[in-house]
């Protein structure tokens, strides 16, 4: 049995993390740890989860295996290297660091310990992304040139006022929460080319705008919300490979979508689909269409099936799988590199844009 403890007890560890690891057979949530001993003690008492830890050191001198980490992003870097120097190996919510330089130092003291060093990006794990990968694979429709991707929410403001819509505390807004997962996807299936130039089209921050429905959990004001809600932008990489995405918290659509068009040479792959959680999303089927310029084929994914909460449940069977092994298979600690470096790039191209 694999014994996890679980590092911060907001929304995504409970709506998520905790939820998917109980209905694995082979793994436990032994215990739960969170700087607010009351939520840690209600989210227990939810999840019948009889361990409560008092601090971080109690938790990790435990008889746990591993940790899963959902804590405000600012502190990713630092639980990740204490879980590491503990010998825990570590599944951690996207980003694990806020700049490439602090997730290599992570990267190697995984690597010296000879841990695992997970990063969250579960919408690979969804059904979806891996019939896309198959695809991809089994229909030869020569060179990538071009992808195009877009993850639009309507009324998708994470809990405005809390640290995910804070700069200091989440490191940027849309770019990081939702633009995490579409680069991880684009570099995938770019396989993590070198950049050459990045233009900012449009980049704006929203405050008229309620907070998304589905997330309405322990919302508590405060912090300032500096972010941005909106970003589009391109991405030139070496070999003439081009890439260009748009993110929104907040966009004027009537639902919610995520879009992947990747262009070859010999024809045209989209998945049309939503990532995430969402109230704004009425489709009942998700579909991947590819376009091999002699015929068409759709392929349809029922909803109930396509689901994140699926998703979750496939990245945790994935960790523990890992965990029994002690080996990466197919997702490695180098990819969440290509997606930290090019949101660190951005961030510093537009450092000092107004928003408008």
């Amino acid at each position: 049995m694999i014994k996890i403890g679980i590092i911060g007890c907001g929304w995504i560890a409970e709506k998520a993390h905790i939820t998917t690891v109980q209905e694995i057979p082979d793994a436990i949530v032994y215990g739960i740890y969170d700087d607010n001993h009351q939520k840690a003690k209600e989210v227990a008492g939810r999840n019948m989860i009889s361990k409560i830890y008092n601090n971080i050191y109690e938790l990790l001198e435990s008889e746990i295996d591993a940790v899963i980490i959902c804590t405000p992003n600012i502190t990713h870097s630092y639980y990740c290297n204490m879980a590491l120097k503990y010998n825990k190996h570590v599944l951690c919510e996207k980003p694990i660091a806020l700049n490439s330089r602090t997730y290599l130092s992570t990267v190697k003291l995984a690597r010296d310990r000879n841990k695992l060093l997970i990063s969250g990006f579960v919408n690979r794990y969804r059904n979806d992304i891996i019939e896309l990968s198959n695809v991809v694979e089994q229909f030869n429709l020569g060179k990538l040139n071009y992808i195009k991707a877009k993850w639009l929410r309507r009324d998708g403001i994470p809990r405005p006022g809390t640290w995910i819509t804070n700069k200091k505390m989440a490191g940027g807004g849309v770019l990081v929460d939702l633009g995490s997962h579409v680069l991880d996807i684009v570099g995938r299936f770019m396989k993590n080319p070198e950049i050459e130039l990045i233009n900012v089209d449009c980049v704006r921050q929203s405050h008229g705008k309620k907070g998304a429905k589905w997330c309405d959990y322990d919302v508590k004001q405060g912090f300032d919300f500096d972010v941005e809600t909106y970003i589009k932008f391109k991405i030139s990489y070496l070999k003439r490979i081009y890439a260009e995405l748009e993110l929104s918290w907040d966009s004027d659509i009537m639902e919610d979508c995520t879009i992947f068009d990747l262009y070859y040479d010999l024809g045209h792959i989209r998945l049309n689909t939503i990532f995430g959680f969402s109230n704004n999303y009425s489709r009942q089927y998700d579909m991947l269409e590819i376009d091999s310029g002699s015929e068409i084929r759709r392929i349809i994914f029922d909803r109930k099936r396509n689901e994140a909460m699926n998703a979750f449940k496939n990245q945790t069977s994935y960790f523990v799988k890992a965990i029994k092994e002690n080996r990466y298979n197919k997702v490695y600690p180098n990819d969440a590199l290509f997606t930290i470096k090019t949101i660190e790039m951005i961030y510093k191209l537009i450092g000092s844009v107004v928003y408008d």
